[in-house]
């Protein structure tokens, strides 16, 4: 066979993917001439294309010596190179192509390449577009345009250049892959799925267009269809511990916890050093109740990924739910420390129970939502004016069941006046068939429930409805939804009720709150436009049972004679500083117990350690096991005293306190949360019973627990004033919130923006 024809026939056996017999021709060829430049150059193309690129780059280096002007070989060169992340090297490669031959098109694209592997973006893509205007129908420069822009998060353009190459090769996995990526990054998730299933179809086993396609689903909370997603990529690549974390993350979407835990622990077999894996295996243990072992899982994923807050303040929340505070002193150190310096992206969250610096929780929950939601949202809204008979509210909670937020809002929902508001409930959270969301869906206009819905879904609803005010009553807790607001879906948007500080989202433009709430002073600490309600912020259930007085101590497992003192916060509230003054009042009052809310058996386990240490006796503390609403107002008079936490008050459980006539003790700090005892106290009429620092609260809780008769005194004060003050006055409440909703909507309809203002008191409801 003549030389020419040998060649010819290799090529087309490397064409055709033959590689072995395409190379055994190319060596024939070279044993005969070993300075044949066409089979050096063939030769090392194709062992590159093995992953044999050293001995690739040596025959094409053997064939530019023998032919330096060879413009595609000095190309190929550069691909074998940039294969091996050489990139500085390649780039000299596809240079002295493009300077042989200027209209090279393949040699601008992966020069292109090349600068992008070096992170110079701006000059990739300048490269691409210098291949596609050589040769407009590249679809390879198209989409490593596109691959160029999505690095650089252009989005818009990024699907544009995909498009076009997915036009000119319909059939181009790699292209609809990297479509649908720029699409999920808009949040246009259908797309994307029907993106990433075209280059499956193109593809059937392409993982990345698994994942990806897995990643959009759970995005639309479409699990079950994205376990099936990484079902197929854990049996494409069993060794992937990451596909391994996601199937995990879609199967603890479904309360799959066992399975969701078993596949977090298979991808830390594979890879020990996975921290999103300890992470969320963290995430699934404490699910499980397993609170020991999710805080283990918490502190190793912290030690992994040490520039990412997120399990480290899992960490610190699950520590102090156990009050474990030896524990969790050094990471609360190391987390305010982080957020100081500005490196803390976590959930805010647990810092309201060790800071109750306002201006420091805001620079918290900044970091946590730029983070995580970002500003790269289209709004839904845009500025059309709705012709609505009534303003129309929609309060959103993953919360409206049985839940301490929804008793406190559904005599509100209720009570408010149909003439004027259409009240709509947005449930992003589970059906517990309670009879509290039974009434509060009774209580609404409308119900809808979103829960299935994905974040942008329930956006788009919520426009759908043409919602005048939406009212976030979760903000940053457990479970919430608010992201949803950030696609704008209503002219107003307002938080309120569940979380205490200030959200710190540009997409929420008002919070309600009182002047005790957040005094002038400490406006700082806040992002949004307040609205000032003349009495508490809290509002308050009037059909809730008042458990009758005298106490009946003893079937609550409490002694007859002493003082009982009690909290009934969760365990995360109480911290080392005030647990040391209960024991300390223990010490000085003979006969005195301390009763706690039974949270969970570490939690217990630990608070009788610390007693114990501090020569109090742990009989002496009690813990009431959980028990319904009503069991739970029950039992308030059997106590004589309540003990505020800090700098996390009670919000709820101190209402119910006041409610059933059990005076309070609070603490007032800087912060929302540490100030709510205050503002409850205030709209009581109980001023004497609010402290500003733990000396001050320790002082008068020592010479209440000392005067039984003051108490009782206190107490019948507290009955009295049930009546007459405003904290439990559910029909001023309503006009009083109900004229900051008036405002807002008039304010949006004149097309003004919102701006801070306070509401006039309105006269106090006849009993």
């Amino acid at each position: 066979m003549a030389k020419a024809d040998a060649i010819r026939r290799a090529m087309a056996l490397h064409r055709s993917g033959r590689f072995d017999a395409a190379a055994k021709i190319y060596r024939a060829v070279l044993a005969a001439a070993p300075d044949d430049v066409d089979a050096l150059h063939l030769l090392g193309v194709l062992l590159s294309a093995q992953q044999q690129s050293s001995a690739g780059i040596e025959l094409i280096r053997r064939a530019l010596a023998l032919a330096p002007n060879f413009a595609s070989a000095h190309n190929n060169l550069g691909t074998a190179l940039l294969a091996e992340t050489r990139a500085e090297e390649a780039l000299v490669a596809f240079q002295r192509a493009i300077d042989l031959k200027p209209d090279f098109a393949e040699a601008h694209s992966n020069r292109g390449n090349a600068l992008a592997q070096l992170d110079r973006l701006e000059a990739a893509v300048d490269s691409h577009r210098h291949a596609i205007a050589h040769q407009p129908d590249y679809a390879e420069a198209h989409n490593n345009l596109g691959n160029a822009l999505i690095a650089l998060g252009r989005w818009t353009e990024a699907i544009e250049a995909c498009r076009h190459a997915v036009k000119i090769r319909p059939t181009y996995a790699k292209a609809h892959n990297n479509l649908a990526v720029a699409l999920g990054k808009l949040h246009h998730y259908d797309a994307a799925c029907e993106s990433f299933r075209q280059a499956l179809a193109a593809s059937p086993d392409f993982v990345d267009a698994h994942r990806g396609l897995a990643e959009m689903l759970m995005a639309t909370d479409r699990h079950q269809e994205a376990i099936a997603a990484l079902e197929r990529v854990v049996a494409l690549r069993p060794e992937m511990a990451e596909a391994h974390n996601s199937l995990g993350r879609a199967l603890s979407a479904l309360e799959r916890t066992a399975a969701a835990a078993a596949s977090y622990r298979r991808a830390i077999a594979l890879e020990p050093d996975h921290g999103p894996a300890h992470h969320n295996l963290g995430n699934a243990l404490l699910a499980a109740g397993s609170l020991d072992q999710a805080a283990a899982s918490y502190h190793r994923a912290a030690e992994l990924m040490p520039e990412d807050c997120h399990a480290l303040l899992h960490y610190v929340q699950v520590a102090n739910a156990m009050c474990a505070w030896d524990s969790a002193a050094p990471a609360v150190e190391e987390t305010l420390e982080r957020l100081r310096l500005g490196r803390c992206n976590g959930p805010p969250l647990p810092l309201l129970g060790v800071s109750d610096d306002p201006d420091l929780n805001l620079k918290a929950a900044h970091a946590f939502v730029e983070a995580t939601i970002g500003r790269d949202h289209a709004p839904l809204w845009q500025g059309e004016a709705y012709q609505h008979a009534r303003i129309r509210l929609a309060y959103f909670s993953c919360h409206l069941r049985e839940h301490p937020a929804a008793r406190l809002i559904v005599d509100l929902i209720e009570r408010h006046d149909r003439s004027q508001f259409e009240v709509i409930a947005v449930s992003s959270g589970p059906d517990d068939s309670s009879q509290l969301r039974r009434r509060i869906a009774a209580g609404c206009d409308q119900f809808v429930d979103v829960e299935a819905l994905s974040d942008l879904a329930i956006a788009q609803r919520l426009r759908a409805l043409e919602v005048d005010i939406v009212i976030d009553l979760d903000g940053h807790t457990e479970g919430s939804r608010s992201r949803a607001l950030a696609w704008r879906p209503a002219p107003a948007q307002v938080a309120y009720l569940g979380y205490p500080a200030s959200l710190a989202a540009p997409y929420i433009d008002y919070a309600i709150v009182d002047h005790v709430l957040v005094p002038d002073r400490h406006r700082s600490g806040y992002s949004e436009h307040l609205v000032y309600l003349p009495d508490s912020f809290l509002p308050s259930d009037g059909q809730r049972w008042s458990p009758p007085r005298p106490r009946a101590r003893s079937a609550h497992g409490l002694p007859e004679a002493g003082v009982v003192l009690c909290c009934f916060n969760g365990a995360h509230k109480i911290t080392a500083p005030v647990f040391d003054i209960w024991m300390r009042l223990l010490q000085a009052v003979p006969g005195s117990v301390l009763w706690l809310m039974a949270d969970n058996r570490w939690a217990e386990a630990n608070l009788k350690s610390a007693a114990g240490q501090q020569g109090v006796d742990p009989q002496r503390l009690r813990f009431a096991p959980p028990a319904a609403h009503r069991d739970g107002l029950g039992r308030l008079p059997a106590a004589d005293l309540c003990l505020d936490t800090f700098p996390y008050n009670g919000g709820a459980t101190s209402n119910d306190a006041l409610w059933c006539g059990l005076p309070l003790i609070t603490c007032c700090g800087r912060g929302f949360a540490s100030r709510m005892g205050a503002s409850l106290l205030g709209a009581i009429g109980m001023p004497e019973l609010v402290t500003t620092s733990l000396a001050e609260y320790e002082a008068l809780a020592l010479e209440l627990a000392r005067a039984p008769e003051r108490l009782a005194q206190l107490s019948g004060a507290l009955v009295a004033n049930k009546v007459h003050l405003p904290l439990f006055d559910g029909e001023r409440f309503r006009q009083h919130l109900e004229a900051a909703y008036s405002e807002m909507s008039r304010a949006s309809r004149a097309g003004e923006p919102p701006s801070s203002f306070a509401i006039e008191p309105a006269s106090l409801t006849p009993p």
